[in-house]
């Protein structure tokens, strides 16, 4: 952490085993982190309401029905567990690795991180992104060093 803060890449951690990424040229690697739970904000909504109305028998078995529903959108946000996999933090970006989902967000397209005792949340910056959480199980460590490495660019 002190290297990074005096703005020097450190070449200190290598990792045990094959990591399933495709690092860019000139990328290297800082941290990786495993077993991480990924969640994600979801919103879900559904309808609720009423209707009424009349129904006029045309003949037997066939009738006709004028009414009609009003109604309102009901929203919740839930976080609900996306995957598990493989956090990775190199000096351009942050990748993810599970069964499910897989994925790299540049350190220039994250607009804010949030420390949490056990994880981080990023937002990214994207019209439809919604706050994404990493549970690395020291979130403070994290959060520091998604900081200083974003801060070197």
């Amino acid at each position: 952490m002190r290297d990074l803060m005096e703005g020097k890449i450190p070449e200190r951690f290598r990792p045990i085993g094959h990591l399933p990424f495709n690092f860019q040229r000139k990328e290297k690697l800082i941290w990786a982190f495993n077993n991480v739970k990924y969640y994600e904000d979801r919103t879900r909504r559904w309808y609720t309401g009423g209707s009424r109305g009349v129904s006029i028998r045309i003949a037997k078995g066939v009738y006709y029905r004028v009414g009609s529903f009003r109604g309102h959108p009901i929203e919740t946000t839930e976080r609900i567990h996306v995957d598990t996999g493989i956090l990775a933090v190199t000096t351009k970006h942050l990748y993810f690795y599970g069964p499910r989902k897989s994925f790299r967000i540049r350190f220039d397209k994250i607009v804010s991180f949030t420390p949490y005792s056990d994880a981080i949340g990023i937002q990214r910056d994207a019209a439809t992104a919604k706050p994404q959480f990493f549970v690395t199980g020291d979130g403070w460590f994290t959060y520091n060093l998604l900081i200083n490495l974003s801060k070197l660019e």
